[in-house]
Order: structure tokens, then C-alpha cells, then sequence
């Protein structure tokens, strides 16, 4: 189902650590390091357009299904808790942190562990970038979860999908092929 391998979840993934970018970002402009906050701020912006890219590149090319809601709800919540748990500790954090070792060890391991987890909905720069997330119970059992710029008031506002991941879907617009 996952037509483009590694690609959507890597990028996924990387949105979702890409804020702790922007905090470094931070912590190099106060730090009287404006070169530096300015690529990491750039960097930033760059992965967000990058996997807007690439959820545009799934609806296109990967497998797609029309589908029947029975609920959604929204998934998107727990992005309060992310920056409470990463972002706002990382933000007091003195220049004796921010060391290339140190900064490369915290994002390696924050990206293993939402690689891991597929906790894509934890993705504070694609909700910037004006996507939501929604988990959503398919007629056939299945739950996904949806990643769409449309908000969901019911549940026929999504009539078809397509795969990024075996679990996570986006809304396609793609017309039958013949």
C-alpha cells in the first residue's frame, strides 16, 4: 500500500521533530549566534514544505480506495503535550546543551522514538502548515488515521484515501484511472 517506501514516513517524522529545530534556533539567537538561528529557522520551514510536499506526492501516486466513515475524532491534541515535554525544557537551556553532540543525540533519539511509535499526529509544523489530524473508523473495521486541511464536522466530508503509511492515510482528490 505504502507505494513510496520510506519517503512519507520519513518525512512525517521529521516534521514531527523539526520544532526541536526551532528551539535550537532560539537558544542560538540568544546565544549571539544569528548565522546559526537562521539556517536552523530555515531548516525548520524547509522539512514543513518538504512533507506538504510529500503528502501532495501520496494523494497522487500511492494506493488509493474510496472509503465509508462510521467516526472520527480528532488526533491532533497531544500537540500541548509535546512542546510542554520537549520544547519548553529544551528553551531555558543554558550554551553548555547546545553542543553538536548533544543536539544530534536529542534529535536522533526524538525521531527513533516517533519513528518508532508512529506518532505522526504529535506534528505541530504540518498544524502550521494547515493540516489536521483525525483518527477515523472505516465501515470495514479499520481505524486510520487521516491527515487532511479539511476540518471534519461528519463524516461523509472524506470519500476517499490515500496510503502513506499502512496506517496513515491522506484525503485524495485522484479520479479512477481507466
Amino acid at each position: 500500500m505504502d507505494t513510496l517506501g520510506p519517503l512519507p514516513k520519513t518525512a512525517l517524522t521529521a516534521t514531527c521533530v523539526a520544532p526541536i529545530l526551532f528551539t535550537y534556533s532560539f537558544i542560538a539567537a540568544k546565544s549571539s549566534m544569528p548565522f546559526l538561528s537562521a539556517v536552523l529557522l530555515s531548516s525548520t520551514l524547509i522539512l514543513g514544505l518538504i512533507c506538504s510536499l510529500t503528502l501532495k506526492l501520496v494523494e497522487k501516486k500511492s494506493y488509493c480506495e474510496n472509503i465509508t466513515i462510521t467516526s472520527f475524532r480528532p488526533a491532533d491534541k497531544e500537540i500541548s503535550g509535546y512542546f510542554v515535554s520537549y520544547l519548553i525544557p529544551l528553551m531555558g537551556a543554558t550554551s553548555e546543551f547546545f553542543t553538536l553532540a548533544t543536539s544530534l543525540f536529542f534529535g536522533a533519539l526524538f525521531f527513533i522514538f516517533v519513528w518508532a511509535s508512529k506518532s505522526f499526529y504529535t506534528n505541530p509544523l504540518l498544524s502550521i502548515f494547515g493540516y489536521k489530524f483525525y483518527e477515523i473508523s472505516l465501515s470495514t473495521g479499520n481505524t486510520l488515521l487521516l491527515i487532511t486541511k479539511k476540518q471534519l464536522v461528519n463524516c461523509s466530508q472524506i470519500k476517499k484515501i490515500a496510503y502513506a503509511t499502512p496506517y496513515t492515510v491522506v484525503e485524495s482528490y485522484k479520479t479512477q484511472e481507466k
